[in-house]
């Protein structure tokens, strides 16, 4: 608050001063004020959301990491126990004769496979002998969205002296192992979390026989 006072001189001449009365603020600086502390604020909220974010995403990650290693894990497992393999029909669809365990010589098969259609999301493993199917991923991890992100590749070692190897027989080619290629994906919030996995594995009917 301003006030105005006079000041009287010598020889007559008076003028008024302003002076400043107590602890006011005037509107003018009210609002330089207000405007200053709303861009404070905003730049504190914008922070604390970016950092709580990035809080979220980093959980989402590691627990894709953590359904990766589980389904990579149990999908290279049964590609050990298996004498051949054949994806013939679909890159994310991968055929195994296999043993029954790791202990075991009684042979049976199973399929790992993302099921038809490119919309679809689910890792599953089916074994025809047993009619069981099994999902790979937790119900908040999936494949992401679209056929590339599931691929089997058989790596195939043919006998030159043959003919050409047919990936649907053992006769003649020799199946030595299968890389693995999946994207999952999860959410957060609004915002999706999608990684990458790769994996190898060895057939063990491609081991050397005593």
């Amino acid at each position: 608050m301003f006030l105005w006072r006079k000041n009287l001189y010598k020889g007559g001449r008076s003028f008024l001063v302003r002076t400043r009365h107590g602890a006011g603020y005037t509107l003018v600086e009210i609002v330089i004020y207000a405007a200053i502390l709303a861009v404070i604020s905003a730049l504190v909220v914008t922070s604390i959301l970016r950092i709580g974010g990035a809080f979220a995403k980093a959980k989402a990650l590691r627990e894709l990491n953590v359904a990766a290693n589980v389904a990579m894990e149990r999908t290279l497992r049964e590609i050990r126990l298996a004498y051949f393999a054949s994806n013939i029909l679909f890159p994310y669809q991968l055929l195994l004769n296999t043993y029954a365990d790791p202990q075991s010589q009684t042979l049976t098969s199973a399929i790992i496979f993302k099921p038809l259609g490119v919309s679809s999301e689910e890792l599953m493993i089916l074994k025809p002998s047993s009619g069981s199917q099994v999902s790979l991923l937790p119900d908040d991890v999936k494949l992401n969205n679209g056929a590339s992100t599931l691929k089997f590749t058989v790596d195939i070692k043919a006998d030159p002296t043959k003919p050409a190897c047919n990936n649907f027989t053992v006769e003649n080619c020799t199946p030595q192992g299968v890389r693995v290629e999946m994207e999952l994906a999860t959410t957060v919030g609004r915002e999706k979390v999608t990684a990458k996995y790769y994996g190898f594995a060895v057939m063990r009917g491609s081991y050397p026989q005593d």
